[in-house]
């Protein structure tokens, strides 16, 4: 289906199956329709479309290629990564990636985009990877970073409105000015352990180290540091 678009029509009842042995990448030209669509633990290669249906597989991911667009409008059920070859991933669903590690590779070029604006955060279960995730626009994009409870290092750098570090599992941040967040806005850690990688990580943050969280900081540049 390297070339065609599939559309899990809500008026079908059929479904479709991965029979190749072993974990594999599957190519689908597009995907439409808002039935949904289990693929286990294999990779499913995405062009463009605008998909209404629950992306879901235990160990599963997610690779958009191509120059087109592909919208996810339900949340996602598939806990493997997710990684944008090119074009663009909109999410128009906060929870579309709540159990995916966004892998922002540097072999990539598409972005991450998302449909709408405010205070409820958009969550990505966990990040890693060396490309920036710039969500400046539109303005007042929250996210919330680490709900698969894995653990994962990050390269490069968040740009958004704001950012919570969620779950149990350590984000380690491996550069300097790890996270770009708005003048006078605070990071919050609710749980596990945003871990700083880099001396520099949070120079151009806010911590707020808030009652009603559980999570924690680690310093974990060998040596004395400043």
């Amino acid at each position: 289906l390297a070339n065609a678009i599939v559309d899990m029509n809500a008026d079908d009842a059929g479904a479709l199956a991965f029979l190749v042995p072993g974990r594999q990448t599957y190519q689908i030209g597009g995907l439409a329709g808002s039935r949904n669509v289990e693929f286990g633990d294999n990779t499913l290669a995405v062009g463009s479309g605008t998909f209404a249906g629950v992306l879901s597989g235990d160990g599963g991911s997610l690779w958009k290629v191509g120059a087109g667009t592909l919208e996810l409008r339900a949340p996602g059920a598939f806990t493997g990564t997710t990684r944008i070859g090119g074009g663009s991933l909109r999410l128009a669903d906060r929870e579309a990636l709540a159990g995916s590690v966004l892998d922002m590779n540097a072999a990539d070029a598409g972005t991450l985009q998302v449909a709408t604006s405010g205070t409820l955060p958009y969550s990505i279960g966990g990040l890693k990877g060396i490309r920036n995730l710039d969500l400046r626009s539109p303005s007042q994009v929250f996210l919330a970073i680490g709900g698969n409870d894995q653990s994962t290092t990050y390269s490069g750098t968040v740009f958004a409105a704001g950012f919570v570090k969620t779950g149990t599992g350590t984000l380690t941040l491996a550069s300097g000015s790890a996270i770009g967040l708005p003048t006078g806005t605070a990071l919050r850690v609710n749980a596990g352990v945003l871990g700083l990688g880099h001396v520099n990580s949070l120079a151009n943050a806010i911590v707020d180290m808030n009652a009603d969280d559980a999570g924690a900081l680690a310093f974990l540049v060998p040596g004395r540091q400043t």
